[in-house]
């Protein structure tokens, strides 16, 4: 029986912490297609409930929750089949090869994670690792290893009585009828424990020689055993630099106190300043400012620098004009790693130095697929300062300057000479599907995938002024995990980003979990706001039924234009509206939309099935109206297909003109919101909402447009048999 193309992973609860959000991704990211489930602890306990009850009181009576993960996710494939991962577990290449014609793979760890202690405590020779582990549903190994569970209930440890010990175990006294691989460590784990844990595998070259041969690589981020700082924090743990002779300087022991005045360069606005912008606004040390010298402020950058004000984004005439107690260099053109002021203040602070550099950096052509690492030297782009000190280029022969070597806190990009140049001097090259596995990596902390379709003639760069997410929310604190995840991660194109929200009528709690989330939202987005109104409504049964849509719709309308009246502003450009139980959608979503240059324009929605989800956008078949024998409460509401096409009937098209918009993902030029092109509330000629909008629209002259092949994926909860 072939294994399930699904990846099932587990937490406590919905709510999967930011440092694992990357990593997710990357099962998304090769393996497209696959569905991706999350199982929390009450989703477990309900699945022992209906179909191992007579494992429940096992599974409750264990004292340390890791044990019910872990039985958890040996009876889920069980049941249903498929991939598990840990959260902490990264996919670096498709499955598909590695998986087909197996039934169960599982895989060795690295031999240096069996130290004398942990092989004494074990009495095993080697270990096998259940954070990652491929099954067909109903193989007669989980059988097995139920037996085995059983049989440990009363071991002292974890590891004996549900983890790699058992596990381990398990797999070696296994002799059922259908096969089991074992994959030798480099395939599934190619770094060891140590490897995280001291750092190296943050620095590229490792990593890179590492992984060539792997399909997933597991972080070992231990968060059950509850370690200060795990490998997924975002930074190494320690440094590779010294310092040179000179004078030491005296810092605060608290580093954040800190302020540190990032220079760049410009005339005017560029592709290349908003790089630099990027890649400022994504540090994680916040006590900052970027200052543009530039001679001039043309428009564009005057709409976007009002748009970053409160970001510490601003324009000088000079360096001078800087309020920070410490100045680094920040060239427009380049992309640098959040962490790197951080970093960079640590190396700066612990050796007592005056400034600090990197030794190298990477450099990236992003037409001929190349990418090095620079040869060894002091690199003067990368250098921070006492503020006294600056310019950088003419440092005093005294001064105390710290040089350590973490190249991926900087990348540069680069063609022709210039990086021919690098190329023939690099200390590391990487071209081809090694240059694309490496930047695959980066692109987890970098916003390199934009970059790579750099060199195609569309345009990817969004007109001039902000791009404003408006989401309306109902009873969507359970959603709200997946869906600030997939926003966090779209493209803008250039384009400042913000996002707003309008709550009302929840009873689940969702006003405080925006709340809650808004803080970690502020370092992706220029504004995040939250706005609530509860008008008292509630409705009985599911909410499609046909004689609610006026009152229910007419809600949804009322909450998206006061949203509009309370988030919109002057340099607002687009306004992207987006449904709260998305569960899937491209990162380049919105620059797909905005390439079009339509100016209300909708992807193609569907259930995780493929599907058509979203009714509300069709074409009339030609010739045909809606007519008055399908008004129900003063609206249309035909029974599906009766007189309109879906984007499932032009899914070879690329872009096709439709008659009416859904909501769940919806741009729309600004100005047209400024000029009055609202939802309307009630009956406009019998629509209402989104397709009420639509037809203002075609009222005034101006057309709506659809991309069919351009899919997001909708939470399905029953199958509607109206567009409702």
């Amino acid at each position: 029986m072939p294994i399930p193309r699904t990846v099932h992973q587990l937490w406590k609860t919905a709510d999967v912490p930011a440092r694992f959000t990357a990593l997710r991704e990357t099962w998304r990211r090769h393996n497209p297609g696959w569905t991706i489930r999350l199982w929390t602890d009450r989703d477990l306990e309900d699945l022992v409930a209906r179909r191992y009850p007579d494992l429940l009181a096992t599974f409750r009576g264990y004292a340390a929750p890791i044990c019910r993960a872990d039985l958890g996710r040996y009876l889920v494939l069980e049941s249903f089949g498929g991939v598990y991962a840990d959260l902490d577990h990264e996919c670096l290449k498709p499955l598909e090869l590695l998986l087909d014609g197996h039934e169960l793979v599982v895989g060795f760890e690295p031999q240096a994670n069996l130290t004398p202690a942990v092989a004494a405590a074990s009495g095993l020779s080697r270990l096998i690792c259940p954070t990652f582990i491929a099954s067909a549903p109903g193989h007669p190994f989980w059988a097995h290893v139920r037996q085995r569970v059983a049989a440990a209930v009363d071991q002292s440890r974890v590891l004996d009585q549900t983890g790699t010990f058992l596990f381990t175990r398990a797999v070696e006294s296994y002799a059922g009828p259908a096969p089991l691989d074992v994959l030798e460590p480099g395939v599934l784990y190619p770094f060891s424990k140590d490897e995280c844990w001291d750092g190296q595998v943050f620095e590229l070259e490792i990593f890179e020689r590492l992984t060539r041969d792997a399909y997933t690589a597991h972080y070992w981020d231990g968060a059950w055993w509850e370690r200060a700082a795990t490998p997924l924090d975002g930074l190494p743990w320690t440094l590779r630099g010294q310092a040179s002779d000179g004078p030491p300087a005296a810092y605060p022991e608290d580093r954040r106190r800190l302020k540190v005045s990032c220079i760049t360069a410009c005339d005017g606005w560029s592709p290349a300043l908003d790089l630099a912008i990027q890649s400022y606004l994504r540090q994680t040390h916040d006590n900052a400012e970027l200052l543009i010298v530039t001679e001039r402020v043309d428009r564009v950058l005057a709409e976007r620098l009002a748009t970053y004000g409160r970001r510490g984004v601003k324009a000088a005439r000079d360096a001078r004009e800087a309020s920070g107690d410490l100045l680094c260099s920040w060239p427009a053109g380049e992309l640098q790693d959040p962490s790197r002021l951080e970093v960079q203040l640590r190396a700066l602070t612990q050796t007592g130095a005056s400034a600090a550099a990197l030794s190298r950096r990477l450099c990236w052509d992003v037409s001929t697929r190349r990418l090095v690492i620079a040869a060894e030297a002091r690199e003067p782009a990368t250098v921070i300062c006492r503020r006294d000190l600056w310019p950088p280029d003419a440092l005093p022969p005294d001064t105390r300057v710290t040089v350590f070597d973490l190249p991926r806190l900087s990348l540069a990009l680069a063609s022709g000479e210039t990086f021919e140049s690098q190329w023939r001097a690099a200390s590391a090259r990487f071209e081809g599907e090694r240059c694309d596995a490496v930047l695959d990596h980066l692109a987890k902390r970098l916003p390199v995938d934009a970059l790579r379709h750099a060199t195609r003639p569309e345009p990817r760069i969004a007109p001039p002024g902000e791009v404003l997410i408006l989401t309306p929310v109902k009873n969507g604190r359970a959603s709200l995990p997946r869906y600030l995840e997939l926003a966090c991660r779209l493209e803008a194109g250039g384009a400042p980003l913000s996002i707003a929200f309008m709550e009302g009528d929840s009873r689940d709690g969702s006003l405080e979990a925006l709340h809650a989330a808004a803080p970690s939202l502020q370092a992706r987005f220029n504004r995040v706001e939250i706005y609530a109104r509860d008008d008292g409504l509630s409705f009985a049964g599911p909410r499609w039924a046909a004689e609610i849509q006026r009152e229910r719709r007419g809600a949804i309308a009322r909450a998206r234009n006061r949203l509009l009246d309370a988030a919109l502003r002057d340099a607002t450009a687009w306004v992207l509206w987006l449904d709260v139980d998305l569960v899937d959608h491209p990162a380049d979503l919105l620059a797909q939309l905005l390439a079009t240059g339509k100016d209300i324009v909708v992807p193609h929605c569907v259930r995780p099935s493929g599907a058509t989800f979203d009714l509300n956008t069709f074409l009339f078949e030609p010739g045909y109206r809606d007519q008055a024998a399908d008004l129900l409460d003063g609206l249309f509401q035909p029974p599906r297909g009766k007189g309109r096409r879906y984007l499932e009937d032009v899914a070879s098209e690329s872009l096709v003109k439709v008659d009416s918009v859904g909501g769940t993902a919806l741009l729309v030029r600004a100005e047209l919101h400024r000029q009055g092109l609202r939802f309307p509330e009630d009956s406009y000629g019998g629509y209402i909402e989104t397709e009420g909008l639509a037809m203002m629209a075609r009222d005034r002259g101006l057309g709506c447009w659809a991309l069919p092949q351009l899919r997001i994926v909708h939470a399905d909860d029953a199958a509607p048999t109206q567009a409702a």
